[in-house]
């Protein structure tokens, strides 16, 4: 519409007709003014066709950057739902900070505690577990999960004798201590119901149940089952 805009006041503005005469005759005045009319209608015509055109482009392009920003925003969205999900009701990751589990684990090691499995079956004898620190514990303020291995069961009677621990009066083989770590004495204990008797591998350092007591279950955070680093123990637990 542009050129034809154009084209027509072109002619508009140098054209002539000859006047043959008559009523009905287009003089030469007249024929250049109503060409000139319509050729700056065309023009502006076109003008305003090519802005809208333009216009519509841009609100394309806005609207495509919009789409994309909600793109993102939605994915972000459920990364982070997902990640909540994940963390309050099936995986945690956990870091060792003390020798209380050593050597099955270390400090700076870090693992994937289950919370899933607990749901599925019930606690069993020498799980490793995470749970909340109980009242009782003498650790730093900073101290907010233990993760220990499960010895007792609710209904067992635990004790330690020379070194030895007895479950129900017999010896419970434990491969995972080390032979030159020591158990102190513990008189016999009744583990109650919903309660569990934990202590560490490495017990002449581990605050375990010979101090804080059995644990009740629901301050088990869940059962440890994968380790991620370092990447020389990468596997299951």
């Amino acid at each position: 519409m542009v050129v034809l805009g154009l084209a027509i006041a072109d002619v508009a503005g140098h054209g002539r007709v000859r006047s043959y005469g008559g009523p009905h005759s287009w003089g030469p005045s007249t024929i250049p003014g109503w060409m000139l009319a319509g050729g700056v209608l065309g023009f502006f015509g076109g003008a305003l066709a090519l802005v809208a055109e333009r216009l519509d482009g841009l609100r394309t392009a806005h609207a495509t950057e919009l789409r994309k920003a909600a793109g993102w925003a939605a994915t972000f969205a459920v990364m982070v739902v997902l990640w909540v999900v994940i963390k309050a009701f099936l995986f945690q990751s956990f870091y060792i900070p003390s020798p209380s589990m050593s050597p099955t684990l270390r400090p700076g090691d870090r693992v994937l505690v289950s919370k899933l499995s607990y749901r599925l079956h019930d606690v069993h004898r020498g799980d490793i577990v995470v749970f909340k620190r109980p009242p009782r514990v003498q650790a730093g303020p900073e101290v907010k999960d233990l993760v220990k291995r499960v010895v007792g069961l609710p209904g067992d009677t635990v004790e330690a004798r020379d070194g030895r621990v007895l479950v129900n009066g017999k010896q419970l083989p434990e491969p995972y201590v080390s032979g030159s770590k020591f158990t102190s004495d513990v008189p016999p204990q009744h583990i109650p119901a919903r309660h569990y008797w934990v202590m560490g591998d490495n017990r002449s350092v581990s605050e375990d149940s010979r101090f804080c007591g059995a644990i009740p279950n629901g301050l088990i955070v869940g059962r440890v089952f994968f380790q991620v680093w370092p990447v020389t123990q990468l596997g299951l637990v």
